[in-house]
């Protein structure tokens, strides 16, 4: 649109033939216009550079927004597993201390079966040595002590040797199965030992136990695992107390500080790991920046439209004035 002192240089001068009065305001108009071209493109030049700004702000905040919603989303996730090792720990520290009394009780019972088999051995051992005599099994004993006793009838003594023959038979049949029946025990007790120590684990080797609550302080935010008690078991008094170490080298398992667990305090959500707080700081100012930007794109482009109003006015004015010159 024209400006006021634009418009007084249509009004009639009576100094100035109406003719020459015109040409005056065109030659203005035409200068005038000129200026308002460079404006324009300066304003369209700063409103471009506004806008690429404002996207460059937006696609930052964008991004950072992503980030926290799945630090956010990764935190949930987080408590879910807490809650799940929660429930866990106990069940693997009661399946440790079951595992350790089947150990036990596997090894009584291989104790027992081996006392079993050693006096049957005992009943039935034999032997032709006269200078070895404690070597001869009691069945032996017995069926001697029969044989030479000469108070018996030889009628019951024989109903007495016959009545052994059925036993001693049945014996020899239990204790061939001796072998096999405790190499079978001897296995279920290695496996049982096996999964114990799998279970408890040792100093140098920590098992499922020291993992699930190594785990679970790594994540409640522990940044390492020192203050863990050892689960060897050994009791030696000179041994230096020491705390076990991650089972996969403190190069892989420990943390480096600042630690990234937990992701969010859970008594204050503003707070958290270092990496969510900066997070959190990014995007606030990522936010507050864009807001900037978009007020100063806003702002630009009022510029540039008001440029264009302008140099289409002035350009229509003199298109205007010459058209009507042109119809005289």
């Amino acid at each position: 649109m024209l400006e006021g002192q634009e418009r007084d240089c249509c009004k009639d001068d009576v100094t100035k033939p109406p003719s020459d009065q015109t040409e005056t305001c065109v030659d203005g108009w035409e200068a005038k216009s000129k200026q308002a071209e460079n404006d324009l493109k300066t304003a369209s030049a700063l409103k471009a550079k506004a806008e690429q700004a404002y996207k460059n702000a937006s696609d930052w905040e964008g991004k950072l927004k992503a980030w926290k919603e799945n630090a956010i989303t990764a935190n949930g996730k987080l408590l879910d597993v807490c809650s799940e090792l929660s429930r866990w720990a106990p069940i693997v520290d009661r399946l440790g201390q079951n595992t350790e009394k089947t150990v036990e009780a596997i090894e009584a019972l291989l104790c027992l079966v081996k006392k079993i088999f050693d006096d049957i051995d005992d009943v039935l051992r034999t032997s032709t040595s006269d200078s070895v005599p404690k070597n001869k099994g009691k069945l032996q004993d017995l069926k001697e002590y029969l044989e030479c006793d000469k108070g018996i009838k030889e009628e019951d003594k024989q109903k007495a040797l016959a009545s052994i023959a059925p036993y001693e038979k049945k014996m020899q049949d239990i204790s061939a199965l001796m072998e096999n029946v405790l190499d079978k025990l001897l296995e279920t007790f290695t496996d049982a030992a096996l999964l114990a120590a799998k279970m408890d684990g040792s100093q140098e080797s920590p098992g499922l136990k020291w993992q699930i609550g190594d785990l679970d302080a790594r994540l409640c935010g522990e940044k390492s695992s020192d203050q863990k008690v050892a689960t060897c078991g050994c009791t030696c008094p000179d041994a230096p107390e020491k705390p076990p170490g991650p089972p996969c080298g403190n190069d892989v398992s420990l943390p480096t500080p600042p630690t990234l667990l937990p992701i969010i305090d859970p008594q204050d959500p503003t707070k958290g790991s270092d990496y969510y707080v900066h997070l959190t700081a990014l995007y606030a100012q990522a936010t507050s920046d864009t807001a900037k930007y978009r007020t100063e794109m806003e702002a630009a482009k009022k510029a540039s439209d008001a440029a264009a109003a302008r140099k289409s006015s002035l350009d229509a004015a003199i298109k205007a004035a010459q058209d009507a010159k042109g119809a005289k």
